[in-house]
């Protein structure tokens, strides 16, 4: 199969160290417009525009004019002066535009849903603008404590096809659906935001959907699903995901802080995890999350050129997931592929649930195996669970139709690395595995698995 990486295996192990300049194009350090330097922007305060800003009265005529008049101005900033602005669905339909929240201005959502327009229950829609965004050291309050799963916005904040966005230092809480959503979008930057109090399942931090050239760091986000999630899902315009770099963020989830997939209709390549901590999540669903890292592919899409490096982890079940799986939901008819992967620095503190490298048994005569290059070097991974000589003999299910998390396979029978229908794996240099407690698995058990290569 022909990917699009442009390493070869034996190259990207050598440069993996060097990764970021290696995967990621010159042209991606100007993944987004960052206007610090430039002419002051003209700014449209949105209470010269009639917003109250005292939390009861609706805003949202005065917000939406606002932003109407910057767009038909040639772009600047909407300003938010402090206060509480309630508000139904805001949208951003010309470019050049930022709203700009200031410290002490609350952009509060409204629990009206019957005064959402034609049905959109979200915050805010950009549709095909450019070079639009958040800012500013205000607050964003979705209240989604206030509300259940039947009913809630849907997607809240969604960039769809945009190219040039930045949202930085933003905070927004209590999110009861997908907070971030960049759809199909270009040149994306996300730094400095805060997501915290996510209220309900699905509430994800930062969704990245068939994106290109994407940096989000300094980040900051607390959900009850997964943190920060890369996927392939937008039906008018399919497309692989390539250049993204997570970095210097710290993530608590209920399910999994770093994941693609399991929506991975198309390919993906040229992913950086770096320099990240991962703890348990403040609240929600789950004591611990399910996976620190998570790449999956669930519907023929190819993950390929994938590092993770300097990453520390508790709070975890599993301190990672890898899993190539065929629910296959699009267009592609047989199970895609994961190569390429890289491994390194990653530390697990406490993990309940063994890491895996998990294929699917032949797939029409033909094998579908995790690998080949998945290397694992420098990692500690300790594990608190315990279990017993039974345990060790046991034979997880192949599941290779449903849902794939890491809590879906039962107890594996190793404590720390399980490996099954894989192939061009590397462990080490320096890949330890170790229980703080009496288990009478292994470290390590490999199963219907080829080429395996242990470096001290």
């Amino acid at each position: 199969m022909h990917h699009k990486s442009p390493l070869s295996r034996r190259g990207f192990f050598k440069k993996s160290s060097v990764a970021a300049a290696a995967l990621l194009p010159a042209t991606f350090a100007g993944a987004s417009v960052d206007r610090s330097g430039s002419a002051k922007p003209a700014r449209f305060p949105v209470t010269d525009f009639g917003a109250a800003g005292d939390g009861e009265t609706l805003d949202t005529p005065a917000l939406q004019a606002a932003i109407d008049a910057c767009a038909e101005a040639g772009g600047g900033e909407v300003l938010f002066p402090p206060g509480r602005y309630l508000s139904t669905a805001l949208f951003i339909r010309g470019d050049d535009v930022t709203l700009r929240l200031e410290e002490g201005a609350v952009l509060r959502v409204s629990l009206d849903f019957s005064s959402y327009p034609n049905g959109h229950r979200r915050l805010l829609y950009a549709d095909r603008v450019r070079n639009v965004g958040l800012a500013g050291r205000g607050m964003i309050d979705l209240r989604g404590d206030e509300m259940t799963v039947e009913n809630r916005l849907a997607w809240v904040m969604i960039f769809h096809e945009c190219s040039g966005v930045s949202v930085r230092d933003i905070r927004i809480t209590g999110s009861p659906n997908w907070t971030l959503v960049f759809r199909s979008c270009d040149n994306v930057t996300v730094t400095g935001v805060t997501i915290d109090r996510g209220a309900l399942i699905n509430a994800d931090g930062i969704n990245l959907l068939s994106c290109a050239n994407v940096r989000v760091s300094d980040c900051d986000i607390d959900t009850d699903d997964d943190a920060i999630v890369i996927k392939s899902r937008n039906e008018r315009l399919l497309r692989d995901t390539r250049n993204i770099l997570i970095e210097n963020c710290v993530l608590a989830s209920s399910s999994n802080a770093l994941k693609i997939g399991t929506e991975t209709r198309r390919d993906f390549y040229n992913v950086i995890m770096r320099n990240c901590t991962i703890r348990a999540p403040g609240r929600g669903r789950r004591e611990r999350g399910i996976s620190g890292i998570a790449l999956i592919s669930d519907d023929g899409g190819n993950l390929h050129n994938i590092l993770a490096e300097n990453i520390r982890m508790s709070g975890v079940q599993a301190g990672f997931f890898i899993r190539v799986n065929r629910r296959l939901r699009g267009d592609r008819d047989r199970p895609g592929s994961i190569s390429n992967v890289v491994f390194d620095g990653i530390t697990v503190e406490d993990q309940t649930i063994a890491s895996s490298i998990m294929g699917l048994p032949d797939f029409e005569g033909r094998p579908a195996s995790a690998g080949p290059g998945i290397q694992l070097r420098n990692v500690k991974i300790v594990s608190i669970a315990g279990g017993s000589a039974e345990d060790a003999r046991r034979e997880p299910p192949e599941r290779e139709t449903n849902y794939p998390d890491a809590i879906h396979f039962g107890t594996f029978p190793a404590h720390g690395l399980y490996v099954r229908h894989a192939g061009g794996i590397r462990l080490g240099p320096n890949a330890v595995f170790s229980s703080a407690v009496p288990d009478e698995r292994p470290p390590v058990k490999i199963e219907s698995t080829a080429e395996v290569e242990t470096v001290p």
